[in-house]
């Protein structure tokens, strides 16, 4: 663990992020009882590489060369989640006021 309190508050947070709001999207989509494969993919996909990353700096085997390519890999999954989320989103408000 003291390789994660080495690292500053804004990369915790990112890395925090980056494995957290791709489970989020999975069990958001699976509870409104949705299972579409396109749409699964790539929140699979970040999910994975979001809780590998995670693993990877709590243990403190971030890669040394490459570290602004992983980052871009991170930000890129990053909002493909965030993107997709909005029409979660947007689904979940239009089927509740849809009175």
């Amino acid at each position: 663990m003291k390789p994660w309190k080495t690292l500053g508050w804004g990369r915790r947070a990112f890395y925090l992020a980056s494995a957290i709001l791709p489970l989020v999207n999975i069990v958001m989509h699976l509870a409104m009882g949705g299972f579409s494969l396109y749409y699964l993919i790539p929140f699979t996909v970040a999910a994975l590489l979001g809780l590998g990353n995670l693993a990877l700096a709590v243990r403190g085997r971030l890669p040394r060369k490459g570290l602004v390519l992983w980052h871009a890999l991170l930000v890129v999954s990053l909002v493909i989640v965030v993107y997709l989320m909005q029409f979660q989103i947007g689904l979940i408000v239009w089927l509740t006021s849809a009175d």
